[in-house]
This record gives structure tokens, sequence and C-alpha cells, in this order.
């Protein structure tokens, strides 16, 4: 996939917990924290890109928090807490739920503040 937006890679991170929010420490079991470790692995990526790829992923990831927390304020209400923690918790402790919730809002997300030029 060559994709170049953030929102996009997490929606396919989220899409397959077991292939990409399981490492050898979760025994091939999904975690949503892992999520927030590819996001960052993202923006150090993004550095190498092109002089603007990292305050460019950095700005797409504040937009969608910003959403995000007009959305689901009870997210946020815990102060700087990992929102997958929260998703996890609203889950029942299922990580594979607190993705499935978490692509289904990038999703939203990309449907209705995020529109594709064209």
């Amino acid at each position: 996939m060559s994709e170049k937006k953030l929102i996009k890679w997490l929606i396919r991170w989220c899409a397959y917990p077991g292939m990409y929010l399981a490492g050898p420490a979760d025994k091939g079991a999904p975690d949503i924290g892992n999520a927030l470790l590819l996001v960052h692995g993202y923006f150090s990526g993004a550095e190498h890109l092109a002089e603007s790829g990292y305050m460019s992923a950095v700005s797409e990831w504040k937009l969608f928090m910003s959403w995000l927390e007009r959305q689901r304020p009870r997210y946020f209400r815990e102060g700087t807490a990992w929102l997958g923690d929260v998703m996890l918790e609203e889950a029942g402790g299922d990580h594979w739920k607190a993705a499935e919730e978490l692509k289904r809002l990038a999703e939203e997300y990309l449907r209705t503040e995020a529109p594709e030029p064209g």
C-alpha cells in the first residue's frame, strides 16, 4: 500500500488487528495500544518523506483528534490518556472491538471531514 495519509493507514491497521496490532509480546493477540505506536512510527517515517511530511502527518492527526473530541468528548475526559484505552474499556476489554470502533470512527472522519478531492 503506497498510501500517504495517516488516517487511511490507521483504518488499515485497525481493519487487520491480528496482523498489525499484534506483536511478539502479545502472543498473536491484538493490542489497541499498538495503534498509537504505529502512529508514532508513521510520524518518524514521515520525517524522511519530504520537508513538510512530518508536519503534514502531525497536522492530520491533530485534526482527527479535534474532530474525535467533538464527536466523543467522553474519550477525552480523563485528560491526556490514549483514547484507545477508553475504547478498550467500553469494549469490555476486547481489543478486536476497540480496533473496530477506532476504524469506524476514522472512516466516518474521512467521509465527513476530509473528503477526497475530485
